[in-house]
């Protein structure tokens, strides 16, 4: 299993690249090299069109081949470039990924046909901690030629295997997972959430 952490997005909102932003401090990104490491594997990439940030971590940087295209876009181009078959997606700016909420998607990823596992929380679709399969790249280039770069968009249409948000809140019950942060009011709600739940 290949892992991929997202790294490529345009970071308007934050001051500073939301990668490197510490939690007990420890940067998120290190943080979540190690449960991807642990939960899926040694063989981990970054995706960023900015490799002197990232240069310094010792994985391999991937860039996008079609810019300005978002997740979707780095998601095709890993593909692309390490011939994976499988491909674990997990984003930079999500500081409390627990290491058996990886494990529960990864035991849980269809075997049958489907193109991606991804699971629910919040009664919504989470697409950025997540497995894609290399069957979805015919599909994927179709869509952003079109313009269309909706990671949920796609699961909808082309079908996935959905994670049952009871079965995940049985590991994490908070969600807190699935946090990602966007501005520093977003890291403050999550950090007091974490607080108030010992994560």
């Amino acid at each position: 299993m290949t892992s991929v952490i997202l790294a490529g997005g345009e970071n308007n909102r934050y001051p500073t690249p939301k990668a490197f932003i510490e939690v007990d401090g420890v940067p998120i990104i290190s943080r979540t090299l190690d449960i991807l490491r642990k939960a899926a594997g040694p063989d981990v990439v970054i995706s960023t069109n900015e490799p002197d940030l990232y240069s310094h971590l010792g994985v391999p940087l991937i860039g996008d081949t079609v810019k300005g295209a978002g997740p979707m876009g780095g998601i095709v181009s890993v593909l692309e470039a390490t011939g994976a078959s499988e491909l674990f997606v997990a984003a930079c700016d999500m500081p409390f990924i627990k290491a058996e909420v990886v494990q529960y998607i990864l035991d849980n990823r269809d075997k049958g046909g489907k193109l991606a596992t991804v699971a629910m929380m919040d009664g919504r679709p989470h697409p950025l901690l997540a497995v894609y399969t290399s069957s979805l790249l015919g599909g994927m280039r179709e869509r952003l030629a079109t313009g269309r770069r909706s990671l949920t968009g796609m699961i909808q249409d082309m079908g996935a295997k959905m994670l049952k948000e009871e079965e995940l809140r049985r590991i994490d019950p908070e969600g807190l997972s699935f946090a990602n942060v966007n501005t520093p009011e977003d890291y403050e709600k999550i950090i007091a959430r974490a607080s108030e739940t010992g994560a």
